[in-house]
């Protein structure tokens, strides 16, 4: 049985204000402290953005606001793909492709919350492209779930995090 703060558990079952994440019995409040999430928006080069310093910001808000993480530990990162190394249908094409991926810890987040995120991230990235550009229908955004145990941030894994708020 995971470790639960006596806060948060009643022998009927858990106290309103606290909640399960990966079984783990948290109160609201300390859950925050271990939500980071990593950013990877590919590009095809001939995506013209308006401005991609205010895409990486609405991107993290976006990740708060539906996913409810911490925008101060949000990294996001921009790579370009070149034409010519971006094929769809076996083909290279002139359209505009994206692929977004998130890297968040597992269990924090619902099936109806991860819909939400990649349903308005599309429509985000829809929305930042400039000159009349459209994004491709297979342009793809995923919501990857890692165990705390296999990443993290300053040389600590998110459970190791996880040990550390329990025993403050």
């Amino acid at each position: 049985m995971p470790l639960q703060p006596l806060s948060c558990v009643r022998s009927n079952g858990i106290k309103p204000g606290c909640c399960v994440i990966a079984n783990y019995v948290r109160s609201r409040f300390c859950k925050r402290a271990f939500e980071m999430p990593i950013l990877t928006l590919k590009l095809s080069a001939q995506a013209h953005i308006q401005n991609t310093s205010v895409l990486a910001q609405a991107l993290t808000a976006l990740s708060h606001r539906v996913l409810h993480k911490r925008s101060d530990v949000t990294s996001v990162v921009l790579q370009r793909i070149a034409q010519e190394d971006w094929w769809v249908g076996g083909e290279v094409s002139e359209q505009v492709f994206a692929q977004l991926d998130i890297r968040i810890t597992q269990g924090t987040n619902t099936e109806e919350e991860k819909a939400a995120f990649i349903a308005q991230a599309y429509a985000l990235l829809s929305e930042y492209l400039d000159n009349g550009q459209v994004l491709h229908a297979t342009s793809y955004i995923s919501v990857q779930e890692l165990p705390a145990t296999d990443w993290g941030y300053g040389g600590l894994t998110q459970q190791q995090r996880r040990v550390q708020q329990t025993t403050l």
